[in-house]
């Protein structure tokens, strides 16, 4: 009895009070380390203040101030403030153990617009299992064992008592790697056989490819597949373009070959042919960060006359041949074209990112990057039930994309734009109105001839048409109907002074001579300055002003002297230059996609096709179609050839046939095409454009992990579960990484009829978030952020009332119950998603009952304390 004595007066002394103190700053002294070394707080929490012996010190404390106040028993009034002292300090452990068991701690992810009224409790983690078309969810719990064992629990209710669920093994830490083009070592494309994955060193050679599709329908040119893991993916990416491209050298004034020879040769020395030279550079400007930049491929040369140009290879400029020498005096002397192998590439680097590269036949490039974990975006089919896919938008078409084919495309989409603006009685500049009244007395379409006249006069690339052009019959007879006669003696003598000039001028210039010499000859009363080749179209632009300010001062003109055909087209153009009109000018204008430019092209001339063999004729299509019965077999038979072009011109499903009315709108607006450079049979046209939309491919996405070792920072680390599931007789193994905010995809299982997850637990709280703006606040004159901020409404679901707050890093939400919310990260939009924060919450129950009321009992006691001892003092 006596030892049982002095075990009580022990508990409640003042020695194992010390002793308590000790072990406590201790285990204060060790939390702190540990946080330091290892930057984590879930490191401190789980093994010092959730350690066993932690709690057990704090139940000793509360032993000791208990027994220490009733040690006093029978207590009295000088008592009082030594019973609040200890009151309180009991009230504030009390308070400890009571948020432990009932508190909430977690964390919510809200994106601008939406609402949660979920947390996630990430240190109570959860296998989740789903059954498709049913609600309700399996939760498997997980707990740690007091020997450390990772354990998995049976769920609280089994819903499906047919599947059985055990924990194979567990690492604390792993890395997930998505597989996606290249899974171990094969490739795969949905609807296709699976590829070999070949290996590079960076070693020169051929480069195999794997297989070979068709990847817009059965009757289109096969692609060539290749799959690679190296890592050297950029030097890889240029030398496929170089073993699959090839160049070809025409003259573009008469689309005569000069020369033919794969890029690579090219690259590596200067390239000859009859009267011309010329080097080629290629710009390749990949790079794994970015993709694509500026590709491009670079002449410069002598054909006559010397030249530079550059094509591009990806956008809207895309294998057009841009003059580089002189700007807005049309085409340089030659056309470079490219001719590849159409060919599809996945390259695969060390971290298992997957870069997808397409070269076309005619040399245009995409790339598109798959990041390993983080993908832009999937497919998801049957709301994951169905497995989640991957895919790859390659802008590719199957119609003909030569230069040529964009250019005459580009033409027509310029005749429909005009078409649509021109008026009966629109005003026109003096010299297309001249050209308009020769196409009329000729009964020729204005639009489709003059833009076949600019697009000729742009071949010859001089600022006037040369007078030893070569036109077509169709220009030549309305070039001879021109009314040179409403002409003033004014602009008539302009436009020939200025034909006649230009052209020698261009001779003497592209010869290396010195205009100033050659204008002086001619008593030219301006000053000439050096001139560059890049100056030369300026320059020619106030030579054309200076010579229409002074045509009145001009030598006079033979008035019995009529322009022919080629002198007229001289004059013309001269014309034009007056008024400051060239082909370049109204192509400036254009900004549709060029997709959707070579689609309507093509479905043109598809139409004229049909309506050539359906009327037996070559015009007059709208006088025709206009008189036809509604009922007539050759007005139905139109229509139905037809009706796979209306949605490439009105917003109607292909399953709905053109009325009379769109057919005639239809043939005023496209027809007849400036120019036609091929000939397309009509069954082919329509097989393409079918399939004339981008190429879609797709392919499943694969999961593999690799256990890893823990890391120091545990928040850091991804745990990794091996689950074994059964149904009967079926038997799966699937392992699983943790995701901690339950945004993740969940794998199916069973045959896409489940699906199961690794997650942390959800939890409901009676208030509904609701995001409705975050931003962030930056230094003055810096994008740098110093706080950020978001505005949210607090919905209270008791008692039906909402309020307006705003949170920043340093500004937190109190309920009137207890709730704290905190803004803890916020993630900034981007191109397919909104702005998201995430806000931490925080709930003590017992901080109204007993933390807040401990602290001020203490309080009071000590001040009691302080003023007792000094009374008695005095004394």
């Amino acid at each position: 009895m006596r030892s049982l004595k002095s075990f009580y007066h022990f508990l409640g002394s003042i020695q194992f009070a010390v002793t308590l103190i000790a072990l406590a700053a201790c285990f204060m002294v060790v939390g702190t380390w540990i946080e330091s070394l290892t930057d984590s707080h879930r490191s401190a929490v789980q093994f010092i203040y959730h350690n066993p012996f932690f709690k057990i010190l704090l139940i000793a404390f509360f032993v000791n101030i208990l027994v220490s106040a009733l040690r006093r028993w029978p207590f009295r009034w000088k008592h009082t403030p030594f019973l609040l002292t200890h009151l309180g300090l009991l009230m504030i452990i009390a308070g400890v153990f009571v948020k432990n068991i009932y508190g909430v701690q977690g964390s919510l992810e809200i994106r601008e617009g939406s609402g949660s009224h979920h947390f996630f409790s990430v240190e109570n983690p959860i296998v989740s299992l789903e059954k498709k078309g049913f609600l309700e969810k399996e939760i498997y719990p997980l707990k740690t064992s007091n020997w450390g064992k990772l354990e998995l629990l049976p769920p609280e209710s089994k819903i499906w008592p047919d599947i059985q669920i055990e924990l194979v093994s567990y690492a604390p830490h792993s890395a997930e790697k998505i597989d996606t083009w290249i899974h171990q070592n094969e490739g795969r494309i949905a609807g296709l056989r699976s590829f070999p994955v070949h290996t590079w060193e960076g070693n020169e050679g051929s480069l195999p490819y794997s297989c070979q599709a068709k990847l817009h329908h059965s009757g289109s040119s096969p692609w060539r597949i290749y799959a690679f893991r190296t890592a050297h993916v950029e030097k890889l990416a240029k030398e496929l373009f170089l073993q699959t491209a090839e160049i070809a050298i025409s003259d573009t004034k008469n689309d005569q070959l000069l020369c033919h020879m794969p890029l690579r040769e090219a690259l590596t020395e200067s390239i000859t042919w009859k009267e011309g030279n010329g080097t080629v550079a290629l710009d390749f400007d990949f790079s794994t960060f970015t993709g694509f930049n500026q590709p491009c491929v670079r002449m410069e040369g002598f054909y006559k006359q010397a030249f530079k140009i550059k094509t591009q290879l990806i956008g809207k400029q895309a294998l057009v041949n841009q003059n580089d020498l002189v700007l807005q005096m049309g085409k340089a002397p030659i056309a470079l074209d490219l001719v590849c192998s159409p060919s599809l590439t996945f390259i695969e680097n060390e971290d298992g990112d997957v870069y997808l590269l397409a070269f076309d036949s005619n040399g245009e490039v995409y790339s598109q990057h798959f990041k390993n974990g983080a993908l832009d975006k999937i497919r998801v089919y049957d709301q994951g039930f169905g497995g989640y896919w991957a895919t790859a938008t390659i802008p590719f078409s199957n119609l003909p994309n030569t230069r040529k084919e964009r250019e005459a495309a580009r033409l027509h989409h310029l005749a429909i734009q005009l078409r649509q603006t021109l008026r009966p009685n629109s005003t026109l500049p003096p010299p297309v109105q001249l050209f308009a009244d020769a196409c009329q007395k000729g009964q020729q379409d204005f639009v489709s001839s003059l833009l076949l006249f600019l697009h000729e006069w742009d071949k010859q690339g001089g600022w006037v048409m040369p007078f030893s052009a070569s036109l077509p019959n169709k220009l030549t007879l309305l070039l001879e109907s021109l009314e040179w006669k409403t002409l003033s003696p004014i602009d008539f003598k302009a436009c020939y002074w200025l034909a006649l000039l230009s052209q020698e001028m261009e001779a003497k210039f592209w010869a290396g001579e010195d205009l100033s010499f050659f204008l002086k000859e001619k008593g030219w009363p301006y000053p000439i300055p050096p001139l560059t080749e890049k100056q030369f179209s300026a320059f020619m632009a106030d030579f054309t002003q200076q010579v229409y300010a002074l045509s009145a001062d001009l030598p006079p003109l033979d008035s019995r002297t009529l322009p022919t055909p080629l002198s007229a087209a001289a004059l013309l153009s001269a014309y034009f230059r007056l008024y400051s009109l060239h082909l370049s000018h109204f192509q400036a204008v254009q900004n549709q996609e060029l997709a959707e430019i070579c689609q309507s092209y093509f479905a043109s001339q598809f139409l004229e096709a049909q309506l050539q063999e359906i009327l037996h004729t070559s015009k007059g299509y709208f006088e025709l179609v206009e008189t036809l019965p509604e009922n007539a077999q050759v007005w139905l038979a139109l229509q139905n050839a037809c009706h796979s072009l209306v949605p490439f011109f009105f917003k109607k499903g292909s399953e709905d046939k053109l009325t009379k009315e769109e057919m005639l709108q239809l043939i005023a607006l496209t027809l007849p095409l400036p120019i036609c450079e091929t000939a397309y049979p009509g069954e082919k046209i329509q097989a393409d454009l079918a399939t004339s939309s981008p190429i879609t491919l797709e392919c499943p996405l694969s999961y593999s992990y690799q256990p890893l070792p823990t890391l120091e920072k545990l928040e850091a680390n991804m745990p990794l579960l091996k689950l074994n599931i059964k149904r009967g007789t079926e038997e799966e193994t699937h392992a699983l990484s943790f995701k901690a905010y339950g945004t993740y995809l969940r794998q199916p299982i069973l045959g896409g009829e489940y699906r199961i997850g690794f997650q942390a637990k959800t939890e409901e709280i009676p208030y509904h978030l609701r995001l409705k703006n975050a931003r962030q606040i930056p230094y003055a004159q810096s994008p740098q952020a110093y706080n950020y901020e978001c505005d949210l409404v607090v919905m209270d679901q008791k008692k039906g009332t909402q309020i307006e707050t705003t949170l920043s890093m340093n500004c937190v939400y109190e309920t009137w119950d207890g709730y704290r919310f905190y803004l803890a990260n916020m993630t900034p939009a981007t191109e397919i998603s909104a702005k998201k924060v995430q806000v931490v919450v925080n709930y003590d129950p017992a901080k109204s009952l007993l933390t807040y009321p401990g602290a001020a009992l203490l309080s009071l006691g000590i001040f009691l304390l302080f003023w007792a001892s000094s009374s008695q003092k005095k004394k």
